[in-house]
């Protein structure tokens, strides 16, 4: 451009018009500024869609704590549901009770935290709970919540069956027992 701007500017000089050089240069000068004007608002456009990339990818972040949030309440909600019975409420069993035991310890904690976070998540007032929260490690909690509460729901799922039964003997010895126990004060009499 500069090669062709003194080309220019000579040529107008050798036909005898030498205040069309001045014209010539400053027109090159208001290209040159439209053109750095041109190039700066591409670089800020670039510089705005990288921020509005990273406030995406901010708030899929936080759209998949609250997913997660909500599916562990869910989680926890049907587990409750389908397991507050009163009849196993002394539910135990000595093959899994270690297993149950660190599990349901582990369980308590996680919950614990899991309701703390939650809480500082959904229901922060100064509205700091989304830039103080690790979403990664409240997600990956969730996960483990569920993945914990589905195992336990399985295996109460195989044993309350036998619970049943056990529990259906357990009457019936108690029927034959107290029968006994009629037809012996009955002979004694």
């Amino acid at each position: 451009m500069e090669r062709l701007v003194v080309e220019l500017e000579d040529q107008k000089y050798w036909n005898g018009s030498a205040p069309a050089i001045d014209e010539w240069r400053s027109r090159w000068e208001v290209d040159q500024e439209m053109r750095k004007a041109a190039q700066d608002a591409l670089e800020d456009t670039f510089r705005n869609e990288a921020g509005m990339d990273n406030r995406i990818a901010r708030l899929d972040l936080v759209q998949a704590s609250y997913e997660a949030c909500g599916s562990t309440e869910h989680c926890i909600a049907q587990f409750a549901e389908q397991n507050a019975n009163p009849k196993y409420a002394e539910f135990y069993c000595q093959n899994d009770e270690e297993d149950s035991a660190c599990k349901g310890v582990e369980l308590d904690d996680d919950l614990r935290e899991f309701g703390e976070t939650r809480n500082h998540l959904c229901h922060d007032r100064n509205g700091t709970g989304l830039d103080t929260v690790s979403h990664e490690r409240f997600q990956s909690l969730c996960r483990k919540i569920n993945s914990i509460i589905t195992s336990i729901s399985l295996i109460m799922r195989m044993i309350l069956p036998q619970l049943d039964v056990t529990t259906k003997f357990n009457k019936l010895a108690q029927d034959v027992e107290t029968t006994d126990k009629e037809l012996l004060a009955t002979i004694m009499k």
